[in-house]
C-alpha cells in the first residue's frame, strides 16, 4: 500500500506506537510534540517512567556514526555562554530533568555504523549490561567524543554514559517500510480480538489513527495539552472493533 500523501515519516512513527500500545498495558500513554518529538509513558511496578522519542528522517551521505550523534547543529554558536544542548545526543539527555525515571530512544530511517549496532538491543538484553565489552567501548567512545569541546550534564546530573546506557535505537527505513509494518500490526491486533477487518475498513482505520497522530503534533500545547496525548483506554474507546 502506498503511504498516504501529507503525513510525515513521524506521524507514522507515532502511529506505531499508538499500535503498540493496544497490545501492550504497560505502555499508558503516547504524547506528540510536548517533550521530545514522542514521549511514551510507561506504568511500571515500581512506578511511572518516561521515554523520551526523537525521530530523524534525514537522509546522510554516510552511515550514522558516534561523529553524528556528538556533532553540534550547524546554526549554533559556538560563542555562546550559556551551555544548551546543540547535538542529538545532548537534546535526548536534555529531558532527563524531572522526577521520574527516563530512557531515551532513536528512530531513524538511516542506517548505523556498525559500532553504534549495540544500541539496537532492548535495555534487557544481556549484551546491555554494564561490562558487556561492546557497550564499555562504545560509552567510552561516545563520553569522549561528547567531552571534547563542553560536557553537557543533564539537569539531573547525568551525562554520555548515562545515555548511551538508556537508549534505544531503532532503523525503521523508508515512511512505507513504517507504514507496512503498522498496518500488519493492526492485522495481529485485530486478530488477536478475534475479529477481522476487510482491506478498504483496515485502511480507513489506519488513515484514522494517522489523523490522530497529525492532529496530536500540530495542536498548540496551550489551553489544551490533553489534544497532544492519548491514553490506552482512549485509544481502545477510539479504535473499537466491532
Amino acid at each position: 500500500m502506498a503511504a498516504r500523501q501529507g503525513f510525515t515519516y513521524q506521524d507514522h512513527v507515532a502511529v506505531a506506537f499508538y499500535i503498540a500500545m493496544l497490545s501492550d498495558p504497560g505502555l499508558a500513554q503516547v504524547w506528540c510534540e510536548t517533550e521530545d518529538d514522542i514521549t511514551l509513558i510507561w506504568e511500571r511496578v515500581t512506578g511511572d517512567t518516561v521515554e523520551f522519542v526523537q525521530v530523524k528522517h534525514e537522509q546522510f551521505d554516510r552511515l550514522w556514526s558516534i561523529a553524528l550523534v556528538c556533532a553540534a547543529d550547524a546554526a549554533t554558536s559556538p560563542s555562546s555562554e550559556a551551555q544548551r544542548p546543540t547535538s542529538l545526543l545532548e537534546r535526548s539527555l536534555d529531558h532527563d530533568r524531572y522526577r521520574e525515571p527516563c530512557s531515551f530512544r532513536i528512530v531513524t530511517s538511516w542506517q548505523l555504523h556498525p559500532g553504534l549496532r549495540i544500541l539496537t538491543l532492548p535495555l534487557a538484553h544481556p549484551r546491555r549490561c554494564r561490562g558487556d565489552a561492546d557497550l564499555e567501548s562504545l560509552a567510552c567512545d561516545i563520553v569522549a567524543r561528547a567531552e571534547r569541546d563542553a560536557r553537557f550534564v543533564s539537569e539531573n546530573g547525568t551525562d554520555a554514559d548515562f545515555w548511551v546506557r538508556n537508549v534505544v535505537w531503532e532503523v525503521r527505513e523508508s515512511l512505507t517500510a513504517v507504514e507496512n509494518a503498522n498496518l500488519l500490526g493492526l492485522d495481529a491486533y485485530v486478530a488477536s480480538q478475534a475479529s477481522s477487518l476487510a482491506y478498504d475498513q483496515r485502511g480507513e482505520l489506519y488513515t484514522k489513527l494517522l489523523l490522530r497522530a497529525k492532529s496530536a503534533a500540530e495542536a498548540p500545547y496551550e489551553p489544551d495539552p490533553a489534544r497532544k496525548k492519548l491514553a490506552r483506554i482512549k485509544l481502545l474507546e477510539y479504535i473499537r472493533v466491532e
